[in-house]
């Protein structure tokens, strides 16, 4: 298992995760030119190829040890990420009416065939194949869902499934370790799977809804857009690099109830915080389109940290599966 003295090891991950957005947004604000959106759509974009890469225990880079391995993930990542903003650019597909919505979409079928159902159709394939299966699966479906919410007449940035899921997404597999689910088989299981994270969504949409707050599905809402960020800039930190520290000691389902219960209060002060701190060099809108390019740059941080580089995710996988040690 990773060696770690807790709680020094998840926090010190947390601040890395954050110094290292900060320049990496910097880095494409200031020194490459990029607006937010360019910014927040090219780290999401490399993110979702270093999931891909993942998928597969970093095949090709997995003979590199580490941190080999991970330096060549996240550097091809990146090269991918751009590759792919180029391609959308050069054919006049805007991130507001294809860049975005795609990243959406796709990271919606990554919920669906990676996460819920854990690849089970590529058990039989080599991992080229699976590599290959699951990158065209991807992008085709992907494309499909987009052109035919165009053809459908439907406005741009409602196009993409929502991404409220996403932060749900990050407990109920990291925190919560789909514990309803362990001893069940497929596609049973991976049925279940995706209908409890869409619940658990609704609910959390719902709740939203009734207390009041605005547009938070149908319309750009840049205020909405910067909490799901910063909610999900704060989920890996807690459950991996943390390791569900100190609350790992309760069993399922109360250990992920308590990690559900700081998901949402972290991330509210992390949203004050920034909003603050952002609020310093601009105001108005434009300091919710920082933060969301800001927490996305974060995002990309903890996820390619966490899987990648693997920093945490011995030790929270042996949490969910009950056999963590105390240092």
């Amino acid at each position: 298992m990773q060696k770690g003295k807790q709680p020094f090891f998840g926090l010190g991950g947390w601040a890395i995760e954050w110094i290292t957005a900060v320049i990496l947004y910097l880095f494409g604000l200031e020194v490459l030119g990029w607006s937010w959106l360019q910014v927040t759509t090219v780290v999401l974009l490399a993110l979702f190829f270093a999931f891909w890469f993942a998928d597969f225990d970093n095949w090709p880079f997995s003979k590199l040890g580490l941190p080999g391995m991970g330096i060549g993930v996240v550097a091809v990542s990146f090269i991918l990420g751009w590759i792919t903003w180029e391609y959308l650019a050069y054919f006049g597909w805007e991130p507001y009416t294809w860049g975005f919505p795609l990243i959406l979409t796709l990271y919606f079928m990554y919920l669906v065939v990676s996460m819920s159902f854990e690849n089970v159709h590529l058990e039989d394939l080599s991992i080229p194949k699976k590599a290959f299966v699951n990158f065209v699966l991807y992008f085709f479906i992907a494309y499909l869902i987009l052109k035919s919410a165009r053809v459908a007449g439907i406005e741009p940035l409602q196009e993409g499934v929502p991404a409220h899921w996403f932060p749900i997404a990050q407990f109920y597999f990291l925190g919560f370790g789909a514990w309803i689910t362990q001893k069940m088989k497929h596609p049973a299981k991976g049925i279940v799977n995706l209908f409890i994270v869409l619940f658990v969504t609704l609910l959390y949409v719902a709740t939203l809804i009734f207390t009041g707050v605005p547009d938070i599905i149908v319309t750009f809402n840049p205020e909405m857009i910067a909490w799901v960020a910063v909610l999900s800039a704060t989920g890996v930190p807690l459950y991996v690099f943390l390791a569900n520290y100190p609350w790992r000691k309760l069993k399922q389902p109360y250990m992920g109830l308590v990690g559900l219960i700081l998901l949402f209060v972290v991330g509210a002060i992390t949203f004050y915080v920034l909003e603050a701190i952002v609020g310093i060099w601009y105001s108005g809108s434009e300091v919710f389109y920082h933060m969301i390019a800001l927490s996305f740059c974060a995002v990309t941080t903890e996820f390619m940290m966490a899987f990648s580089f693997m920093y945490g995710v011995p030790e929270c996988f042996a949490t969910l599966a009950g056999e963590y040690t105390e240092e």
